[in-house]
Parts: structure tokens; sequence; C-alpha cells
């Protein structure tokens, strides 16, 4: 079992949780957490809210961010612990829905490269994609 950790500007974490929940008509085996970076608060405050999260936590962690070098991917990076605590940036739904599914057992690096995996495949034009299609149908 592992805890993800969602750690974002703004209630971004916990709404991509509700939908998660939402999207999967249930809550998730794993263990979803989220964390919010809001103006009032400052660097101690965010690093304490991830810290409350972590500490005592036996299990494998992957901890979401919104973008690389904004803050909460900054505070997120003070608790890198490759191989237990791994942060990855960009987070997306599909990222998200993925690893709520994924089966229990897969190590953290099979984790975090299926979770990047799905948030980059999950990025399309639609329109590339729907003119490719009608293509393919003009052909035949």
């Amino acid at each position: 079992m592992k805890l993800i950790l969602v750690v974002t500007h703004g209630e971004l974490a916990f709404e991509l949780i509700k939908t998660v929940e939402f999207v999967l008509g249930e809550k998730p085996a794993v263990e979803i957490k989220g964390v919010s970076f809001v103006p009032k608060g400052g660097f101690d405050m965010l690093s304490g809210e991830i810290e409350k999260h972590l500490r005592g936590n036996k299990k494998d962690t992957i901890i979401l961010t919104d973008m690389f070098g904004g803050t909460p991917s900054n505070v997120s990076l003070t608790f890198l612990d490759p191989g237990k605590v791994e942060v990855v940036t960009g987070v997306n739904l599909p990222m998200l829905l993925k690893l709520a599914t994924l089966k229990t057992g897969i190590s953290l690096e099979k984790a975090v490269e299926a979770t990047k995996k799905a948030g980059r495949e999950n990025i399309v034009s639609a329109s590339g994609i729907l003119s490719s299609k009608q293509g393919a149908k003009e052909e035949k």
C-alpha cells in the first residue's frame, strides 16, 4: 500500500481527490491525502502540513505537485527520499486516477513511471486526433 500526497496551490489538491472519487464511484483503495498552499500560509506552514502526513508513515509515498518550481513543489522536494518518498510534478486527473487504480504490490519506481506516462498520454490536441481519425475513414 502506498500513500499519495497531492500538494498544490489553492484547493486544487482537494478538488482532484474529490473528482477521482466521483469518477471511480468510491474511495480508492490507496490512501490519498491533500495539502493546500494558500496565500496566508508560508513555506514553514506548508512544510509542517506535509510533515504531519509523513510523520510515522511507513508506506512508500508519492507526492504529486501542480508545477515544478512553485512553492508546493519546492517544499515537497525537501522531503524527497529516493526509494521511499518520490515527488512528481505537473499533476493532472489522469495521473491521479492511474495511481488510484494501480495494483497494490507495484513498486514505487513502477508506480512513478506509470503515473508520468498516464499524465503525458492524456495531454492531447483533440483536433489532431479527430483529423487523423477522419483521414482514416476517408481512406476506407
